[in-house]
């Protein structure tokens, strides 16, 4: 389980439900929320008219480990993925 805190440039570009997905799937690919967070504003940055953004971005992934070590809390949330 995870909370995302974000500025409106973040959701400006991208519904909550997108940037879960988007997380989720990052998570399962490089197993770390740092490099998350810096991959999803990338996508949102309007850089090369990849994104749509051009506001501010921040964001935070605050992951409730539940007394799970981080490894098998990273590996649980890509379990979620199911792409």
């Amino acid at each position: 389980d995870f909370l995302v805190l974000a500025c409106d440039g973040i959701w400006d570009c991208m519904s909550s439900q997108q940037v879960i997905d988007f997380i989720i799937k990052d998570v399962k690919l490089n197993k770390d929320l740092n490099k998350a967070c810096v991959n999803l504003i990338d996508r949102c940055l309007a850089k090369e008219g990849r994104g749509v953004g051009t506001d501010n971005m921040t964001i935070i992934i605050v992951g409730f480990l539940h007394g799970l070590e981080k490894e098998k809390w990273l590996e649980r949330i890509s379990n979620r993925c199911t792409v």
